[in-house]
């Protein structure tokens, strides 16, 4: 079985709507033979040209700008990173962002075109990419982006309103947050410490 045949089988065999990228197909043959095959099968129409190196069905949905992000960030070898722009939403019940042409990402900053959109795949430094997609690495990026977005005084506003398990866990990640969030978490934390009043 050829090169060519052997890519045609593997796109047959994916889920509906899934996109792919070359780097996917490179176990059907060497390089050269992948990119004239997959050249060969978007000439005609057989599979459609998301952006360089990623592919899709022709026929399928119109992918979102974070699915095709996904796969070119896996193509090179990059992870992405929620910003914390999503739970910031849910968090303060307002929409602080349009739709998403900028993801932040493992490894160096690059940026590719996907339609008429130029998606950025920028470089996060390592403390920030620390946690991954954990939920306690999740908040502690929604409160860094309300403090960008909508300022200092709005997250102190939303950290005083934790519970004790919630600020326990955010500063068990207190060497790769800020030290500004470090300490507006252990005042949060100290006035859940703090003994009740004693009456008059």
């Amino acid at each position: 079985m050829t090169c060519f045949d052997e890519i045609v089988n593997a796109i047959e065999a994916l889920p509906a709507d899934e996109i792919f990228s070359t780097r996917d197909m490179l176990e059907h043959g060497f390089r050269d033979e992948v990119d004239q095959a997959l050249f060969k099968l978007v000439r005609s129409e057989y599979i459609t040209r998301l952006t360089w190196g990623v592919f899709i069905k022709s026929g399928s949905r119109q992918p979102s700008a974070y699915e095709v992000a996904q796969v070119k960030a896996k193509a090179f070898g990059k992870t992405l990173v929620t910003n914390g722009a999503e739970l910031a939403n849910e968090i303060t019940g307002r929409n602080t962002t349009r739709e998403q042409t900028e993801f932040h990402c493992t490894g160096r900053t690059t940026s590719f075109k996907f339609g008429h959109q130029r998606i950025t795949l920028k470089g996060t430094c390592a403390k920030l990419a620390q946690g991954e997609e954990s939920e306690t690495a999740q908040f502690i990026r929604a409160l860094l982006f309300i403090a960008k977005k909508l300022g200092y005084l709005y997250m102190l506003k939303i950290t005083y309103s934790l519970n004790l398990e919630r600020v326990m866990a955010m500063l068990k990640s207190a060497a790769w947050m800020p030290e500004w969030l470090g300490d507006a978490l252990r005042w949060r934390l100290e006035e859940l410490l703090a003994p009740p009043p004693v009456p008059a």
